[in-house]
């Protein structure tokens, strides 16, 4: 009550909101939210903006990495994801053997794996372990020229497991 007193009630409703947002983003990436720890200007701005779908898209690519198991790399692969719409991010993630390189754009040669969906879903992907249904491959919400190589991706970067960012 305290966060919320003077303020109108639209207001202590938004900050409630991003409370409420905050607590939920810190226990998805394993830590608890504890107000004590704020700094006390923090709770007086105006509630952080959300992230655009390409600022999603930039951290998940950027996440890629860390999630990076060696252990499961059997030959060097390139994926090419176009997301979005034609003016949508582009990204060329590689594995190699001597690690991940993660570009913006299109690959200098070809790739061995095109992936062509939404932003969100790529999203989903990478930070949330989903594994789209035969459906939506028929239904061209994902389209990809390999699907044993998008299953691939998948297990080298250890996706399966949110909790493995950073691990």
């Amino acid at each position: 009550k305290r966060m919320t007193e003077g303020m109108k009630r639209g207001a202590a409703a938004r900050r409630v909101a991003w409370l409420a947002h905050e607590a939920v983003a810190a226990l998805r990436d394993g830590t608890v939210l504890r107000l004590q720890d704020l700094d006390p200007a923090e709770l007086d701005d105006v509630p952080k903006k959300e992230p655009t779908p390409a600022e999603k898209v930039e951290k998940a690519v950027k996440s890629l990495p860390q999630r990076f198991d060696a252990e499961r790399f059997e030959k060097p692969v390139t994926w090419y994801f176009s997301l979005g719409s034609k003016d949508g991010p582009r990204w060329t993630v590689s594995v190699q053997g001597d690690g991940v390189q993660v570009q913006a754009g299109r690959p200098s040669g070809s790739a061995d794996c095109v992936v062509k969906t939404s932003e969100d879903v790529f999203t989903r992907l990478v930070e949330d372990a989903y594994v789209p249904e035969p459906a939506e491959f028929m239904a061209g919400t994902i389209k990809t020229n390999d699907i044993p190589l998008l299953i691939e991706f998948s297990r080298v970067f250890n996706l399966s497991d949110p909790s493995s960012v950073g691990a």
